[in-house]
């Protein structure tokens, strides 16, 4: 399995995924939206725009997780890592938009992660306030599809800017 361990550059390649802009303003176009914009300005941008985001900083995160797991061959996977890394958000995304049944699993889901969070919380001594996750059944939400192109544009990016990761090593066949 040659290069299927973790290795600095494979952890180059994840913080690069981390850091980049289009990371970061993922999440922080997440967070201000949901958290603020929604509140005061709800509509149809607000909505879409979580969508976007999210579909975003899922795509992101998914190649984030491939590229650091250890089993994965870097070389096999990341010329192709920007294709893949979306399949998983835009599968989940399409199901919580046309099936109730998905949406009621993802939200009792969510649900659960939430509330061990709150218990781990409470073992630790830290008060937080977690509020549940509401996903608002929209097959329109779907023209937001397209954009994780974003983020495999910038997973493309960021693994050729790293042209030693897929090949860190040649044992492989």
């Amino acid at each position: 399995m040659g290069d299927a361990t973790l290795n600095p550059t494979r952890l180059d390649t994840a913080f690069a995924v981390a850091a980049s802009p289009t990371f970061v303003a993922s999440v922080v176009l997440l967070i201000a939206n949901d958290h603020w914009l929604k509140g005061r300005y709800p509509g149809l941008v607000t909505g879409k725009a979580s969508d976007a985001a999210a579909l975003i900083l899922a795509s992101l995160v998914v190649a984030l997780v491939v590229v650091v797991a250890p089993v994965v061959s870097a070389r096999r996977v990341l010329p192709w890592l920007p294709v893949l890394a979306p399949i998983a958000p835009v599968g989940l995304f399409v199901a919580l938009q046309i099936d109730p049944t998905a949406d009621a699993w993802f939200e009792h889901a969510t649900g659960g992660l939430i509330d061990a969070a709150g218990w781990v919380a409470d073992r630790f001594g830290v008060s937080v306030q977690l509020g549940r996750s509401v996903n608002t059944r929209d097959v329109t939400d779907l023209v937001m599809v397209p954009a994780v192109l974003v983020a495999s544009f910038e997973i493309h990016r960021v693994v050729s800017a790293n042209p030693s990761a897929p090949s860190s090593s040649r044992s492989e066949n």
